[in-house]
């Protein structure tokens, strides 16, 4: 919070307790220092003040030494955006003009500018590598973007095919290019739930389901789920013996095409069958 001379000690004082101590912290805040200017320097790439509008050490604000790690993080993403990866270096230099003015600056060294080469593929499983690319938002030859990889990942989590998934870069300065390797650990094709339970408005019920993630090592998803509710309710409020039994089942069967017509459009067609027995 700006407070850098700040210092605390403790003391002791006595209490009517003879076995018991008072422990008292003493604070000494000081004076609170705030950052006076902000320095960028080796910048070629962005407009100066387009990277200080992300900072976050900015004038007048009091000075907190952790701008200076944050603001490196942030000024990298900036980078990384348009295919660098750059080296920064920030201090901060107190007593600028005066004991409470902290002057804040960033070196940054731009470094070149990459482009997506390679793109390889590392998988345990069954897996058609095809799955896994079809996915990507990434190519080679485009401009290296941190942002598209993360998608990227994110997209083939989505797919609930894979239970872990890396991405590793390794820059070839000679070409410009940042080579890729692509790592998967495929999830369980197939599943299996049964449940049990009973409630207010369900006397029994009992629910089951299969499926499997990779039908025909396309992707497809296909389920079967099953449901039974059995209630029963009385048939004269004064005879509990008398009851009526009210029966529901219902199963469906379920295909999911998750790339319709060669599109990331999802497709889904359902078989649904219910039979209800009501002796009322």
């Amino acid at each position: 919070y700006g407070y850098l001379d700040a210092r605390a000690h403790w003391v002791l004082e006595s209490t009517k307790d003879p076995s018991a101590a008072k422990v008292v912290f003493v604070v000494e805040e000081g004076l609170r220092s705030h950052v006076a200017a902000v320095a960028l320097e080796g910048v070629h790439v962005f407009p100066e003040r387009e990277l200080k509008r992300a900072l976050l050490a900015q004038p007048g604000r009091a000075y907190d030494p952790a701008f200076l790690p944050i603001d490196t993080l942030h000024l990298s993403t900036l980078y990384q955006e348009r295919g660098y990866r750059p080296h920064t270096r920030a201090g901060a230099e107190r007593g600028v003009p005066e004991s409470l003015a902290i002057a804040v600056r960033y070196r940054v060294n731009e470094g070149a500018r990459y482009a997506i080469g390679r793109i390889d593929y590392e998988g345990s499983g069954r897996l058609r590598e095809s799955l896994a690319r079809r996915e990507l938002l990434v190519h080679p030859g485009d401009t290296y973007r941190r942002s598209r990889l993360e998608q990227s990942v994110q997209r083939l989590y989505d797919t609930g095919l894979y239970s872990q998934i890396q991405v590793s870069s390794v820059a070839d300065t000679t070409a410009g290019q940042r080579n890729l390797l692509l790592r998967v650990a495929e999830r369980h094709s197939r599943w299996v739930d049964l449940g049990v339970g009973s409630g207010s408005a369900d006397l029994f019920r009992f629910t089951g389901a299969w499926g499997h993630r990779n039908l025909d090592h396309r992707a497809l998803l296909g389920s079967l789920n099953g449901e039974l509710d059995i209630d029963r309710q009385r048939r004269d409020a004064n005879n509990d013996a008398q009851v009526l039994r009210l029966q529901t089942g219902r199963g469906s069967a379920n295909l999911v095409e998750p790339w319709l017509l060669g599109l990331r459009l999802q497709g889904q067609a359902s078989l649904f069958y219910e039979q209800i027995s009501d002796d009322r």
